[in-house]
């Protein structure tokens, strides 16, 4: 049987990706920066590292199922710049803001409490089952202003490269 060398080449390179792809699953991780309890979700502050990414995010969870994954801000190098967050939720503890420290980007997240989708520089996103997603898009929309007197700080978490 004679096999061209074109059709070797195609074959060798689709091995290579499978085994990227393999590797890259293999190389993610996960830095918890903080958790706290806003009603009745337990929300955790990550990093998450990828072959050649990172991502910073909350992760809700409250009993029904794992937890769900939100993205506020990616790095397409190993690493997230030193920031500030700040947690702040409304008195009734049904919606949360995340700001950050970063003068560009002020508010990094705005989540109503239950709901399986937050809004973050990406846009409205649903939420998604592994901290590190195959890729991102979408584009910033306004968040919800916080009422003053109406909302409380809950927690603040720095991240130092």
């Amino acid at each position: 049987m004679n096999i061209s060398p074109a059709l070797v080449l195609i074959i060798l390179a689709c091995s290579g990706c499978r085994l990227r792809d393999v590797n890259h699953e293999n190389r993610q991780s996960k830095v918890v920066l903080g958790q706290i309890q806003i009603g009745n979700e337990a929300t955790e502050f990550y990093i998450a590292y990828g072959a050649d990414e990172a991502i910073l995010g909350f992760s809700v969870a409250s009993g029904a199922g794992g937890p769900r994954y939100f993205p506020m801000y990616a790095s397409t190098y190993r690493g997230i710049p030193s920031v500030v967050l700040d947690v702040f939720v409304s008195k009734a503890e049904d919606e949360m803001w995340v700001r950050s420290s970063w003068p560009t980007m002020e508010v990094l997240a705005y989540h109503h409490i239950g709901a399986d989708t937050a809004i973050t520089q990406f846009g409205k996103q649903a939420f998604l089952k592994e901290p590190v997603p195959p890729y991102l898009s979408g584009g910033p929309i306004p968040f919800p202003e916080m009422e003053p007197g109406n909302v409380i700080k809950k927690a603040t978490y720095k991240h130092e490269l």
